[in-house]
């Protein structure tokens, strides 16, 4: 699907705020509400538009502990180490990458005891290496058309 200025428009206004009306998102773009409501629907039906969330305060809900876990495992082990991630609530993200590491893995805890258990598990499938966040400086940055502009 090809996106134009006002498409970019609609994406950038929901990535800061997913819950405004279709009204007031029209009236940002430019559009009328039925307008703007049948355009994201199309985002929506060509899966430019994944999912709709809201973001937390870890801290705030008592996730104190937030890390990154490379692991490093062969590729045998794949399929055991994808279904440890799905279904452990406290790895939120898992990149399969390029490198050393075979996975970098996004892990939240509430103390450093509850962080052991959770890479003595990741432990069985290969080596973990843990990095924590002590502060992020730099917020997730929302996606808009300037970062596929080829200016490189």
């Amino acid at each position: 699907m090809y996106l134009d200025a006002t498409d970019w428009k609609i994406l950038t206004a929901l990535q800061i705020d997913s819950r405004q009306s279709f009204t007031a998102l029209g009236q940002q773009v430019g559009l009328s509400g039925p307008a703007v409501t049948e355009r994201v629907r199309k985002l929506e039906a060509a899966g430019i538009i994944e999912h709709y969330t809201i973001r937390l305060n870890l801290d705030a809900v008592g996730a104190t502990i937030h890390g990154f876990v490379h692991l490093t495992t062969s590729p045998s082990q794949y399929t055991h180490v994808h279904q440890l991630v799905t279904q452990t609530p406290e790895f939120l993200e898992c990149h399969h990458l390029t490198g050393q590491a075979s996975f970098i893995i996004r892990v939240i805890a509430q103390s450093l005891i509850h962080l052991e258990a959770l890479l003595q598990q990741l432990s069985a499938y290969g080596a973990t290496e843990t990095a924590l966040v002590l502060s992020t400086p730099v917020p997730p940055k929302l996606i808009t058309p300037e970062i596929f502009e080829d200016s490189h």
